[in-house]
């Protein structure tokens, strides 16, 4: 058997997170109230092939949910409410169009 690469495995979760349109927050509340810790980096490797397994195993967004994520994400780097941040695409966009 392989010796398994365990910055490999960290990048996977990354990429795992960002397929879910996880956020750095939804990532960390999931970790506290599964693991008791904050940071996948805080793991042990028995966690961290847990953690990987739990989001691989979770269904892959639709296109819309991908977006409407990746929106999210960018609201809150941006340390904008949802409230705000969505007023601001309704502007830009025209009204005409339909926002969640």
């Amino acid at each position: 058997m392989e010796p398994v690469n365990f910055s490999e495995v960290i990048a996977q979760i990354d990429i795992e997170m960002e397929l879910r349109g996880w956020t750095t927050d939804q990532g960390r509340e999931y970790l506290k109230k599964t693991y008791g810790k904050r940071s996948h980096f805080l793991l042990t490797q028995v966690e961290l092939l847990d953690f990987l397994q739990y989001l691989a195993s979770q269904p892959t967004p639709t296109l819309d949910e991908i977006i409407i994520a990746k929106i999210n994400v960018e609201i809150e780097w941006l340390w904008w409410t949802q409230k705000q941040g969505w007023e601001y695409l309704k502007k830009i966009m025209g009204s005409d169009r339909v926002f969640c």
